[in-house]
């Protein structure tokens, strides 16, 4: 009893000196037992499972009731004894990150038997928050893919309609979600995108959450995913496998040139087991991925190969003193190494804006979970995620090699963005948690599972931006392209050719964005019938920027409320209803990162008032001799950066870029209804509704009340420069409705289901671009409001993740299944809306104001010649098939099963367009066109503007839904 009493003891200090941010992604099991009648004190409840290291057990409450918390997800067995009376045995499923609820009715014994129940089999939630989960074995029966976003996709509400196909949930952006493996934050820094800490046969389940989320959880506005790994067992286990594809078993779309006949190859292997049964388990995993492609340049056509290898591991430790006592440690690494890697995502013109990189990654984590009694749990973590980026961008620095060229399209040629032998980026983040629960059962007031619980979470990160190799950039509106050739067309004086120069004021010292948070939710089950989640969360926010300077402390408390009313008491059907405000952090880079001098440039644009280069017809200069005229008229005639005659534009990051002290998180709004009912033991449907409105967003503010400042940097006096500041906007809006309906039914050899989406997102803010993340507002009534107007420059309509219908159906055909012999088959039918765009172009408005006094008045005003959301691409449909093979022969003490999974997706090779070019000309990139009056004249089309001659057409293959595709997967398990 004093040795446990120490144990007890001792890991309860280890927990408290060990806080952490995310729970590992465990289940909760509760329920009550009764006569029939009366509740039942005294039953001694007990769950096993080949994923639980022991067993536990707990005993009734006098109102009858129990919990066990803490439950690796997996197939338990849940056994009620009670002297007196029949014993009663049941099979159960625990998902990760979410609770479920067993009663048992036990009846007074008369025969020696017991009473065994069927448990049912659920990946949808029941509870007023709408999750889904899906495991291992479910995704290897279908033909989607088997990482993080295979599942997260396959779940309703998420739509891949955000920057470069970036899931979005329930109407945020797509930075806003939160991303977990094994309960650690794997959000990359910039982009908010998760990032491969995985190896996809190591993962055992994903559960995301879309709307009711409790107030356990933070720092998002979207949705929620956890992703568990295995964690080894009392057997061993372990599987290899070879995925192969090639280039030339994807079909051709009709832009594409050619493909490499090469194949590429993934390599998985795991192996899980015990040291010593019941108490330390070990899990091992690893990836190896060599995968090469051809792909082409825009306008020039030219083929090249791309590749990138890439190695992952991970290692798992499970450690139980007693079956109430568990701790768990996992890294896992993930090294990168692109060969022609290209950014931006657009192709490149030639091949000089192709280099060579690589990203090492790391991810450490230890967790603690303690019993200590039939009522009280306790939980602690520490983790750590490290990512350096090395070599990414241009090899020069020099004015002619390392200057990049960009036209309109955003294709780009002559050096890299970026430098690449300036310094290493380094996106870090690290994470602390300590939790308590307690479960209180009263006869008049149910039971209360009462979560308390503090976190803190870093984001951290160390950079210092070159944009290019030489800190310049050149702007155009056209290219000429002559076969394997282009040119860039150099005009003087038209506004048509920008000069951009990009200094860094200072060097970066690291920044850290940081949200410390208290929580407590009481999960309470007044009777059979009615249900709540009562939840307060409070998240206070502090940012340092790259110089240490605080650039925000923001507090404030979140309610998360749900209520569940199950009219007959037996779960058939129940009615949720929950509201709920998510606050998510603020941006480390984007909207207030970028606000700081340090590791961030300064925009400085000149217009190019040189010679005309490439006007009119040939011969034409190449782009190096072009840089070469240019340069020399710049620095030479023009008197370079010195010179401000030309300059219209100057940000100057810390000195007229500043950030108002009082700037505030940006949160999410919910309320959310839904209704459940159960189809027997077999499946359920779940119909939700989901409204959304997004607060606090970001803008920058630049006006006669914000003022002028002097700048001196750079060696230099710029004298008075306009001041802008980032702030909260009252005026941009974003709004969300969302109906979700889930089937899933499973019969002896059919498991059939699927969702649907119907969804509205609208607003005047779509908030973030693939290249840069989070950003803020310039078209707002604040930001130079005599030179545009909010009507034309910024009208509210649908927005860019716009996509009214999603639906995802799915059939599994378990064919055969005897002794050594297991055949099944999965279909998948897939149709989604087209997305939206809309005709926008720039216009210069100064001619029509007179200027109260701005330094350096806007010469490109947005104006929207359509609606917002106007065009759509086209909709999506596509049928997937895949094959599931085993042969298995006893072997070793087990079955070795050797398995086959051919899949083809895209099945006939449907070539819808999705990305289709969107370029508006004007007379600010066309002279033969009208410039306008906005105020007084209603533009026409032809005369004022025009759509660009590949408005609404694909220019490259990506633009094409993805092809037909084949792909294989072989190996052995045991």
């Amino acid at each position: 009893m004093r040795r446990s009493r120490f144990l007890v003891i001792g890991l309860l200090g280890l927990a408290l000196a060990v806080p952490t941010l995310a729970q590992v992604p465990t289940g909760t099991l509760s329920g009550r037992a009764t006569d029939g009648v009366q509740p039942l004190p005294g039953v001694t409840v007990s769950v096993t499972s080949p994923n639980l290291q022991g067993a536990r057990t707990a005993v009734t409450s006098v109102n009858g009731d129990y919990i066990f918390r803490f439950l690796p997800p997996g197939e338990y067995r849940v056994r009620f004894e009670l002297s007196g009376f029949q014993t009663v045995e049941a099979s159960m499923r625990i998902s990760a990150a979410q609770s479920a609820q067993l009663d048992a009715e036990m009846p007074l014994a008369r025969l020696e038997e017991e009473i065994t129940v069927t448990g049912s089999y659920e990946t949808v939630s029941t509870t007023s928050t709408a999750s889904t989960t899906f495991d291992k074995d479910f995704i290897e029966s279908l033909p989607v893919g088997r990482d993080i976003m295979g599942a997260v996709t396959m779940s309703p509400g998420v739509h891949s309609t955000g920057p470069g196909g970036n899931p979005t949930i329930s109407g945020a952006q797509s930075y806003e979600n939160l991303y977990m493996v094994n309960g650690v934050v794997v959000n990359e820094n910039i982009r908010g995108q998760a990032t491969g800490l995985f190896i996809e046969d190591a993962i055992q389940e994903t559960t995301t959450s879309t709307s009711g989320i409790s107030a356990e959880y933070g720092r998002f506005a979207g949705g929620v995913v956890n992703v568990l790994t295995k964690s080894g067992g009392n057997e061993f286990s372990g599987s290899l496998r070879l995925n192969l594809d090639n280039d030339k078993w994807t079909a051709k779309t009709p832009l594409t040139v050619s493909r490499a006949d090469e194949l590429n190859q993934i390599w998985e292997g795991t192996l899980g087991g015990f040291i010593l049964k019941d108490r330390l388990w070990f899990f091992l995993a690893g990836r190896d991925w060599d995968f090469s492609e051809d792909r082409q340049t825009a306008g020039t056509f030219i083929s090249y190969p791309s590749g990138l290898e890439e190695t992952r591991y991970e290692g798992k430790l499970t450690f139980s003193a007693t079956a109430s006592h568990r701790l768990v440690g996992s890294y896992v690494e993930r090294d990168r190494v692109w060969s022609n890697y290209h950014f931006p995502p657009m192709p490149p013109v030639d091949l000089t804006q192709i280099y060579d990189r690589s990203i090492p990654e790391t991810l450490l984590a230890v967790n603690y979970t303690g019993v200590l009694t039939d009522s009280f749990f306790i939980e602690g973590q520490y983790s750590e995620r490290k990512l350096t980026f090395k070599d990414s961008g241009s090899r020069f620095t020099d004015l002619i090699r390392g200057t990049p060229i960009e036209n309109i399209d955003w294709w780009g040629g002559n050096s890299p963005w970026f430098c690449g032998v300036c310094d290493d980026e380094k996106r870090d983040n690290r994470e602390y948690l300590v939790k308590a629960s307690y479960f209180l059962s009263s006869q008049d007031w149910g039971t209360h599972d009462i979560v308390v619980g503090f976190t803190d979470f870093a984001d951290q990160l160390l950079s210092n931006n070159h944009q290019s190799g030489s800190g310049f950039s050149v702007e155009t509106f056209d290219f000429i392209f002559d076969g394997p050739n282009w040119y860039p067309v150099l005009e003087g004086g038209t506004f048509n050719t920008w000069i951009y120069w990009w200094p860094i004021p200072e060097l970066s010292k690291g920044s850290e964005f940081t949200m410390q948070s208290l929580f407590v939710n009481d999960r309470w089950r007044l009777n059979n019938n009615w249900s709540f989640n009562l939840g307060l969360r409070y998240d206070k926010n502090d940012g340092r920027d790259a110089l240490g300077a605080t650039v925000s402390k923001d507090s404030g408390f979140s309610p998360r409320l749900g209520a569940s009313f199950d009219p007959s008491g037996d779960g058939r059907w129940i009615f949720n209803a929950s509201y709920g405000q998510y606050v998510t952090t603020l941006a480390n880079t984007g909207n207030v990162g970028n606000a700081s001098p340090g590791g961030n440039p300064s925009t400085l644009l000149y217009l190019y008032d040189g010679p005309d280069i490439n006007v009119g017809d040939g011969p034409y200069t190449a782009p190096a001799d072009a840089l070469e005229i240019l340069f020399d008229w710049f620095f030479n005639t023009y008197g370079g950066t010195a010179n401000t005659d030309l300059l219209f534009v100057a940000v100057f990051r810390g000195y007229n870029r500043l950030i108002l002290d009082e700037l505030k998180s940006p949160y999410a709004e919910e309320i959310s209804l839904g209704v459940v009912h159960r189809l027997g033991t077999r499946g359920l449907i779940r119909l939700d509704y989901t409204n959304r409105q997004f607060k606090n967003l970001y803008e920058n503010q630049l006006n006669q009340a914000t003022g002028q400042v002097e700048v001196n940097v750079f060696g230099q006096n710029w004298g008075l420069q306009d001041l802008a500041y980032t702030t909260n906007s009252s005026y941009l809006n974003r709004k969300y409705d969302g109906v979700n309906l889930q089937v899933n039914y499973r019969l002896d050899r059919f498991d059939i289901g699927g969702n649907y989406t119907w969804s509205h997102a609208r607003g005047n803010w779509d908030g973030e671009t693939s290249g840069s993340g989070p950003i803020a507002s310039t078209n707002n009534p604040n930001y130079y409001p005599e030179y545009s107007d909010v009507s034309w420059s910024n009208p509210r309509g649908l927005l860019g993740i716009h996509q009214r219908h999603k639906v995802r159906t799915w059939l599994v055909w378990n064919a055969v299944n005897t002794r050594y012999h297991r055949v099944s088959l999965g279909l998948m039918q897939n149709f989604f809306s087209g997305t939206t765009y809309s005709a926008v172009g720039t216009i210069d408005t100064r001619p029509w104001v007179t200027n109260p006094g701005y330094r350096t008045p806007p010469s490109n005003v947005s104006y929207y010649f359509s609606g917002r959301g106007a065009f759509t691409t086209d909709d999506v449909t596509r049928t997937d098939l895949s094959v599931n093979y085993s042969f298995l022969i006893p072997a070793f003490g087990t079955n070795m099963e050797f398995f086959l999974q051919p899949r083809v997706t895209n099945v006939f090779n449907e070539k819808a367009v999705v990305g289709p070019n969107a370029t508006v000309l004007t007379h600010r990139n066309r002279a033969y066109l009208s410039n306008f009056n906005p105020w007084e004249t209603q533009p026409v089309e032809g005369v004022h503007w025009e759509k660009g001659a590949n408005f609404g057409k694909p220019l490259t293959p990506g633009a094409y839904q993805h092809p037909r595709t084949y792909t294989v997967s072989f190996g052995v398990r045991f």
